[in-house]
């Protein structure tokens, strides 16, 4: 289902990669929160998840060899008990198991990167408007040490710093808003301002960083919520299908271990037991991976109303007009959290709950249908 999807699929993935590259960005505002640890852990995630798959996908191929059985039952022409049919016949099955274990990884690690790596964005934004009273506060300080009028530096989509004279540079290595000089100069500053005690030339500076700091965060913004369709139309459907096919197998899983287990000749150590065991757990993670990721990505884009009402300088001192829209207009968009969607519903740890639900339902009524 996978192989079939991804060729189909194939261009709404280099348009959803190409989208990324172009919208992602790789520090925030003031360069205190960068990719770095997130992709760093990302990696570790991977590697870690897509073992545990393949291990838990040639679990069967493990207990055949115990047991001296044929993991997947095959007919051939030819007895699959001797020499070399044996070895060859081990060899393929062992090589299926590993390409069927491989792809559903790869499918659902790429899911799971894409939407962790959209999630380090929100992280990243709701940095960027913790320090935008702070940033603002940092440009206005060396603007009017320089004694003139500049252009306010802007800052492009990859998180670094333009103006007229620095082309394409940062305005630091390391995020001057934490050093516990510039927290001082931070206090006395938004002193003076609530007081309304700056001069005219500080005013509009201050006013200037400040408009530019905030547009920048509502770029930001608007450029991940762009991501949304994109990842609407590629992970959609599949995930609809994943989710039912995972509410099937964990039935049937649960199914073969209650026959199991009610055996005569059950035991806890038997390969069978343990081969059944590892794939429903892995049929667990994987559901609960394929969920958690997009339930922290909900709630951490729901956090960024509140977290602007809180840290942005809109009260005390004089806020211009233009400011003051700008905000209620960001906070207007920010309202609805950015989710990933199936065709019917939004992802969350809500659906591991519905889909367990949904296989013990399956299981009973199998169990009913046996009795009668």
């Amino acid at each position: 289902m996978h192989v079939v999807y991804c060729g189909i699929k194939s261009k709404a993935r280099h348009r959803l990669i190409a989208q990324i590259r172009n919208t992602f960005r790789y520090a925030s505002n003031t360069g205190h929160f960068t990719m770095e640890e997130p992709e760093m852990k990302n990696k570790r995630v991977v590697i870690t998840w897509m073992t545990i798959l393949i291990l838990c996908s040639t679990g069967f191929f493990g207990a055949a060899i115990v047991r001296e059985e044929d993991s997947v039952p095959v007919w051939a022409p030819v007895n699959l008990k001797i020499s070399p049919y044996y070895e060859i016949n081990m060899i393929l099955q062992f090589a299926g198991q590993f390409w069927i274990g491989s792809l559903s990884g790869c499918f659902g690690i790429f899911y799971f990167s894409v939407v962790a790596l959209v999630k380090a964005q929100f992280d990243m934004l709701l940095c960027s408007l913790e320090h935008v009273g702070p940033l603002a506060v940092l440009k206005t300080k060396m603007r009017v040490q320089d004694g003139h009028e500049k252009t306010p530096i802007q800052t492009t989509s990859k998180g670094y710093t333009s103006d007229a004279g620095n082309n394409g540079t940062k305005i630091s290595d390391k995020c001057q808003c934490c050093t516990e000089e510039f927290k001082r100069f931070f206090k006395a500053f938004e002193k003076r301002r609530c007081e309304k005690v700056l001069s005219p030339f500080e005013e509009r500076v201050y006013e200037e960083e400040l408009e530019a700091a905030l547009q920048d965060c509502i770029v930001h913004h608007q450029s991940i919520l762009r991501l949304k369709d994109a990842l609407q139309n590629y992970f959609g459907t599949v995930l609809l299908l994943r989710f039912f096919l995972v509410t099937l197998i964990i039935c049937f899983v649960i199914y073969s271990l209650s026959k199991l287990t009610v055996s005569a000749d059950f035991s806890p150590t038997d390969m069978r037991f343990l081969s059944l065991l590892e794939y429903y757990v892995a049929c667990c993670g994987d559901l609960f991976m394929s969920s958690y990721i997009p339930d922290s990505l909900l709630r951490t884009s729901a956090l960024i109303p509140s977290v602007a009402f809180e840290t942005l300088p809109w009260h005390g001192g004089s806020v211009t007009e233009k400011f003051f829209s700008s905000m209620k207009i960001f906070q207007l968009g920010t309202r609805k959290p950015m989710s990933v969607r199936t065709i019917f519903y939004v992802v969350s740890l809500d659906i591991v709950g519905n889909v367990l639900r949904a296989s013990f339902s399956f299981y009973t009524m199998l169990r009913k249908v046996q009795n009668n």
